[in-house]
Parts: C-alpha cells; sequence; structure tokens
C-alpha cells in the first residue's frame, strides 16, 4: 500500500495526468482526425450505379468494347460527383490506351452528361430522375460474347464488401451539403 502512496504522489508532483493530456493533444488526436477524413462509404443511397456492356471508340480511334457505368439520381436532391477512377481486377482487362494514373494504378473516368456524348467531363451534375454516363474502355481481347458473359458474371455476382472481384469504383460526391467520398467495391 505504501508503494501504491509513493507511486502516487510521484505522478502528482511531476505533473504527469497533464503531460498525459498533452501527448494526446499532440499526437493521438490529429491521427484521429486524419483517420475521420479519410474514411468513405459504401454506397449513398439512392444513387443507383448500373453497369451494361456497349461499343464505342477511344481517343485514338481504336473500335473497342466498353464498360458502361450509369449514374441514377433518386435521393431527391441535387447530386455533384467528382474524381472518378476505377481499379479493375484481373477478371476485368482494360484497354492498354485507357487513361490511367501510375501513381494509383486507378483508370480515371470521365463523364458524359447525355447519350451518345464524348465521354470529356471531369464532374457531373445530376438533378433528381437524371443520370450520367461513363464508360472504360475493355481491351480488344474480349469478343462481344466475351463482354456479354463477363456481364452475365458480374450480374450473378453477390457484392461482398470486404473483397472486390471485378473492380473498385472511387468518386466524391457532394449529395445538397454533405460530401462522401465513395468506395464502391463490385
Amino acid at each position: 500500500m505504501n508503494i501504491l502512496l509513493n507511486i502516487w504522489n510521484w505522478f502528482k508532483f511531476n505533473d504527469l495526468p497533464n503531460w498525459i493530456v498533452v501527448i494526446f493533444s499532440i499526437v493521438v488526436w490529429p491521427i484521429a482526425l486524419f483517420l475521420w477524413n479519410k474514411r468513405t462509404v459504401g454506397a449513398v443511397r439512392n444513387l443507383q450505379v448500373v453497369v451494361t456492356p456497349a461499343g464505342g471508340v477511344i481517343p485514338t480511334g481504336e473500335q473497342c468494347p466498353y464498360l458502361v457505368l450509369k449514374f441514377n439520381n433518386n435521393t431527391g436532391e441535387v447530386v455533384y460527383l467528382s474524381n472518378l477512377a476505377i481499379k479493375v481486377s484481373y477478371i476485368v482487362k482494360a484497354h492498354p490506351n485507357a487513361d490511367k494514373d501510375i501513381s494509383t494504378g486507378n483508370h480515371v473516368l470521365k463523364f458524359a452528361l447525355k447519350d451518345g456524348d464524348n465521354f470529356d467531363k471531369l464532374q457531373a451534375t445530376i438533378n433528381t430522375g437524371e443520370k450520367v454516363t461513363t464508360g472504360l474502355p475493355l481491351s480488344n481481347a474480349y469478343s462481344s460474347a466475351e463482354v456479354v458473359e463477363l456481364m452475365n458474371q458480374m450480374g450473378s455476382h453477390r457484392r461482398n464488401c470486404l473483397i472486390s472481384k471485378f473492380f473498385i469504383l472511387r468518386f466524391d460526391c457532394m449529395i445538397g451539403r454533405e460530401l462522401k467520398r465513395v468506395k464502391f467495391k463490385f
């Protein structure tokens, strides 16, 4: 008992509780804030992402199949999308000339505000009931039957929040005044 009393007196004399608060404020709190600001969500309620196959021409003029992603806004508010990138797995083979950020390994995707437009917008505003489209050019090694088979695999795949089988879609989504960083695994 005397030892505990001596330890308590030493802590009290050296002002240890205040030093613990200082260390917490300098070390733990900034780390917690950093992690809080880097958090992502897996989906946005009533923002629907539909994956479909299509054909198209990439900017180099080559014909190739496309993995088309359509964003349908049913949230009841205006949605702003930006910083759209996709990281594909070994199952989905992207075209070698597709825009790719070599520092992250992600393919940078751009929006087409209307069907038939070029994919040239880095940001998109979607009003309620509207949709925007983006697409990833796939490798020419895919025949049309293989693209259909890939879409069938994606349709029958049950989405897992921990592991992505086909791709990871990342984007920033502003709904009203709330910013969400979305990491959609499929």
